[in-house]
């Protein structure tokens, strides 16, 4: 199996909307740089979605590229994390090169903790 991770921190709610701001054009910049020929899955954290209480969904997305590709969140109080999502998966396929959106419930979610899509 193959992973790749990649990490973003949340400081505190008020900074969910600046995130969705600044994940923009990360996310454009990426897309162009997609290769188009069959290699390793891509992945890419995304922004904290809904929040409510201690639950909140975290986004991403994932380009399987030509492997079965499984995936999920770490999440915690520290970069060492502690906690994950459950597992998705998603096919591959003889030219599988697209990124897919994909997001899980994180519960015990607090602010200011780590996340990154694996």
């Amino acid at each position: 199996m193959n992973s790749f991770r990649i990490n973003r921190t949340i400081v505190s709610p008020a900074l969910v909307m600046a995130s969705v701001a600044l994940a923009l054009p990360l996310a454009s910049a990426a897309a162009s740089t997609h290769q188009t020929t069959p290699g390793s899955p891509l992945a890419s954290t995304g922004i904290v979605g809904r929040v409510t209480g201690t639950a909140a969904v975290l986004e991403g997305s994932v380009d399987p590229r030509t492997y079965t590709t499984t995936y999920y969140f770490q999440y915690g109080p520290t970069s060492a994390y502690g906690q994950q999502t459950a597992t998705g998966t998603l096919p591959g396929g003889s030219n599988a090169t697209s990124m897919v959106k994909i997001s899980e419930t994180a519960t015990g979610f607090l602010p200011g903790y780590h996340y990154r899509l694996v």
